[in-house]
């Protein structure tokens, strides 16, 4: 399967799987940043996966992250499909910045596992969380983040 894309005007991904799958918290496991004005269409059907996202719904020469979290699971045994992330462009390039790093827990001292890290515009100001979205989100693994493919 193939792990990206350039120029997509807006449509449909389908993904292909070995096994049968079922989808479970999807609202809350898929993360495509930077964020839409409103979500996909997800679904499943037998093996495949379809993420349908309309031209309106993309900026324009923008590179995006999917991230399907936890969300995918074969339906025999509920198995996770761990993992998995796609990148596509509105553009005829990726963006290349790359930030990674490990988030600790000040009282504890041990990696955070339960928060989100945000990326924010760096016009939005110090209020920039109560008044904005974020542009980028993402789900730690045991207090570690690493965003991929950005713009500044």
């Amino acid at each position: 399967m193939q792990d990206s894309t350039l120029k997509f005007k807006g449509g449909q991904f389908i993904f292909e799987f070995d096994e049968f799958i079922q989808l479970k918290d999807v609202d809350k496991e898929v993360i495509i940043t930077p964020l839409l004005k409103s979500k996909p269409k997800i679904s499943a059907n037998k093996k495949s996966l379809t993420i349908a996202i309309p031209d309106s719904l993309l900026l324009p020469k923008t590179t995006y992250n999917i991230s399907l979290g936890s969300a995918v699971q074969d339906l025999r045994e509920s198995n996770v499909f761990k993992g998995f992330h796609f990148t596509f462009s509105t553009g005829s390039y990726f963006d290349s910045l790359f930030l990674k790093g490990v988030v600790f827990d000040a009282e504890t001292g041990q990696p955070d596992t339960s928060s989100l890290v945000m990326l924010y515009l760096s016009q939005a100001g110090d209020s920039a969380i109560f008044q904005t979205k974020p542009l980028y989100v993402q789900k730690k693994n045991q207090g570690h983040f690493e965003f991929k493919k950005f713009t500044e």
